[in-house]
């Protein structure tokens, strides 16, 4: 049966981000008094095309070639030990570490909340992770994270990354879903790796950066971290072969419900791809972006 269908471009997504600041904005008591034209004025900045970009063949070769990255050094940061959902697919946080520099000290917290995202009718839960990098000012903090979609069953199928230095929406996807897709289509689609995938023209600031294995339990993913600009060069199941030759310390970081003062934090990211995790935000419809029906 199928699972995903239609697509949907990036810079519509910008602009819903861009009217829901508005809408913060407007909220705000200064605002209220400003009047009729200044809100004419943000409602054409809010306009235009409607279409996705075009993600560049080299943007698209640096995501693949960062999946298969090892690396030397790291430090492992993990949750803490609990049955709970949360704490069983919250993610582990491998860092590189670049010599001379010491050793990386975790987050101070990574955030977490549900949303749920929609698949033909069906709709999915989805574990959203987001932790900040390190030695920003809080009126700057810069948020980095995963976003994990579950099949009716309750395992993990997709994993989004938050924030990508191409500005591509990055995913990965499971070993069955990509054979759900071979079963249903004809050939990869020109431009793409992988069956799951929409042809280009569909979802062109998309990209499955690679499968994954199914997990033979509930767990989180292992991400992989670039050494101090937090970028994620990789995502693996917690059942794959580790892509670090050294791990040289671990390190446990809090898990905490997201809360108003970081919620305000992430409202005022200007990553657009933001307001699609945001709590409350209509569920993300999956069919846009990944195809197992047929081609």
């Amino acid at each position: 049966m199928s699972v995903f269908s239609k697509p949907c471009g990036s810079r519509r997504e910008e602009l819903l981000f861009k009217c829901r600041k508005i809408g913060h904005l407007l909220a705000s008591a200064p605002a209220r008094r400003v009047g009729v034209l200044p809100l004419l004025v943000l409602m054409l900045w809010c306009g235009g095309c409607a279409h996705g970009s075009r993600i560049s063949n080299t943007a698209r070769g640096s995501i693949y070639e960062r999946s298969t990255v090892q690396f030397d050094r790291t430090v492992l940061f993990k949750p803490a030990e609990s049955e709970r959902p949360e704490y069983q697919l919250a993610p582990l946080l491998l860092e590189q570490v670049l010599a001379p520099a010491g050793l990386p000290q975790p987050p101070q917290a990574v955030y977490y909340w549900r949303t749920f995202a929609q698949c033909q009718g069906r709709v999915l839960e989805q574990f959203n992770y987001v932790w900040f990098q390190r030695g920003t000012r809080p009126a700057d903090k810069i948020p980095q994270g995963v976003r994990i979609t579950l099949d009716p069953g309750g395992k993990p199928v997709v994993w989004e990354v938050l924030r990508d230095p191409t500005g591509t929406r990055v995913l990965f996807v499971s070993q069955s879903l990509e054979a759900m897709a071979m079963t249903n289509g004809p050939a990869v689609m020109p431009g793409r790796r992988f069956w799951v995938e929409r042809p280009v023209d569909e979802a062109p600031d998309v990209v499955v950066a690679r499968i994954l294995d199914d997990a033979p339990a509930v767990m989180g993913p292992t991400v992989y971290l670039e050494s101090g600009s937090q970028a994620v060069s990789t995502l693996i199941c917690r059942c794959m072969e580790a892509q670090a030759r050294e791990v040289e310390a671990t390190g446990i970081y809090r898990l905490a419900r997201l809360d108003e003062t970081v919620m305000r934090w992430l409202i005022k990211d200007k990553n657009p791809g933001m307001a699609r995790w945001l709590p409350g935000e209509p569920a993300d419809d999956l069919a846009r972006w990944l195809h197992v029906g047929p081609h």
